[in-house]
């Protein structure tokens, strides 16, 4: 018997129930109020039952659909605490897409550095937008940077990578919508709001499992970038 086929029976002997008590309850005498009474009580007590069942169902279903998805966490801003245990361990991938990485540069250029020093199988790809083009102007107005302010940082993350093995280095010719900070089976992603800074935009923490699509999706969406831009100097590592 189909599901819904089920509840539709049981919501209708919960209905009966209920007409039956009060029937009975306004009857008069003093036997049938008692019984209806009871068979009131027992309907209420179903009616309830359904509703619960209802609302624990529909909770139960939308946990498993976020957790399925990869979602572990939501936070209101971009700076994370996070971010510093996960770069001091991270051993295989690190992929990183930004405007221009100022402030991952200052938080955990040297970590890194030291980190890819001791491990040699670690890969590291940084995405930049194109300093010079009208979109990369376009956030730094919008986040109240001088002009040039991008372009200084991006110089700053080559004379800091530059020499240093397994990583390349890509820029974009288009806008960045979305950040995307992966490093390892973790990664954090964020949309690019036109109406506040990136530092004050809402993030996601994501765990990659067997199923978690959403994961996945941001996964060949920073791989669709990555093939999309181009070496940001030639020679690269």
């Amino acid at each position: 018997m189909a599901l819904k086929t089920k509840v539709l029976i049981y919501l209708l002997v919960v209905l009966l129930l209920l007409a039956l008590g009060l029937v009975f309850i306004l009857s008069g005498g003093t036997v049938l109020p008692s019984i209806g009474t009871s068979l009131f009580a027992s309907g209420i007590v179903g009616l309830l039952e359904l509703v619960y069942r209802r609302i624990t169902g529909e909770d139960t279903t939308t946990v498993e659909a976020i957790i399925g998805s990869g979602l572990h966490a939501v936070y209101e801003q971009r700076s994370l605490d996070e971010y510093r245990s996960l770069v001091q361990s991270v051993s295989g991938q690190l992929d990183i897409a930004g405007y221009s990485l100022r402030s991952f540069l200052e938080s955990f250029g040297q970590i890194l550095v030291d980190r890819l020093g001791r491990n040699r199988s670690l890969r590291v790809r940084m995405l930049l937008v194109d300093p010079k083009s009208p979109n990369s102007q376009a956030r730094e107005r919008l986040e109240n940077h001088a002009p040039g302010t991008f372009s200084k940082s991006i110089e700053n993350v080559h004379r800091t990578f530059d020499e240093v093995p397994n990583v390349e280095i890509r820029l974009l010719h288009a806008d960045l919508t979305t950040m995307i900070f992966r490093l390892d089976r973790v990664m954090f992603v964020g949309p690019q709001f036109v109406s506040k800074s990136s530092r004050a935009t809402a993030t996601l923490e994501l765990r990659q499992t067997k199923h978690a699509w959403l994961f996945r999706d941001y996964e060949q969406e920073f791989d669709a970038m990555w093939n999309s831009a181009v070496p940001s100097r030639t020679g690269e590592n």
